[in-house]
């Protein structure tokens, strides 16, 4: 079956939009979205709790709250230099996840889902608010280039140990990042005045680097109003 291809000049203007002002970073929801490979090569976006120092993944399945997700877009990016358009694969809905059988391993891998807007009444700490969320898992095979391409991303450095967050395409200072590994812990870590974040991640197995970023802003989804907008990103990658 062929894929289909759409244009770099639209996943950038179509991902990546204008800026807006009072950017704050918070790992605001115990959820995580992220890409992960199956047993058989093939990958698989989750949505659950991520896990963390042998702990296995909190799967969130269907039906269930997995079933609010509002559709899965999943593509691979060539490096810009290439000159080749991402391609844009089919996820096929499984009881714990959406199934992406034909992607490369070797190619950067995206996703985006959009979830049904959150209302929280209102509290003696804060006012009632209801939350529009977008979230994007980005998966990076080893030695691969990246460049920010969704609207929150997360991009590794070659060197290993270190990655920048990024906002619109422009790096992030103050992000709040989340490290889930195999062997630890996790591991909060804030991005410094260029965006970037420095850790150790020892051991084998998958590793995830979250964020999260929401700012006030007034729409309509789905015929619910929001006042606010809500980002979450997930690298991934594995070491084997």
């Amino acid at each position: 079956m062929k894929k289909q291809r759409l244009t770099r000049a639209f996943w950038l203007s179509w991902l990546i939009r204008g800026g807006a002002a009072g950017l704050t970073l918070q790992a605001a929801s115990a959820h995580q979205f992220w890409l992960e490979r199956t047993q058989d090569g093939k990958f698989i976006a989750r949505f659950g709790e991520a896990g963390s120092n042998g702990e296995k993944p909190g799967y969130e399945k269907s039906p269930g709250v997995l079933d609010k997700m509002q559709g899965i877009s999943v593509w691979s990016m060539y490096p810009a230099k290439s000159g080749i358009e991402p391609e844009l694969y089919k996820a096929k809905p499984q009881e714990d996840g959406f199934l992406v059988e034909d992607a490369s391993a070797k190619l950067p891998l995206l996703a985006q889902t959009t979830f049904p807007v959150r209302k929280r009444a209102a509290t003696a700490e804060r006012p009632a608010s209801a939350s529009f969320t977008t979230a994007f898992a980005r998966w990076q095979p080893a030695g691969a280039t990246g460049e920010p391409t969704t609207t929150l991303d997360v991009i590794p450095a070659a060197e290993g140990g270190k990655a920048t967050v990024y906002y619109k395409g422009k790096p992030v200072a103050g992000a709040r990042v989340t490290l889930f590994s195999p062997t630890a812990e996790p591991l909060r870590m804030e991005s410094d005045a260029a965006g970037n974040v420095t850790f150790k991640a020892g051991g084998k197995g998958d590793f995830i680097l979250w964020a999260h970023h929401s700012e006030p802003a007034t729409g309509t989804y789905l015929g619910t109003d929001y006042t606010s907008l809500s980002y979450m990103i997930c690298l991934c990658w594995r070491v084997e």
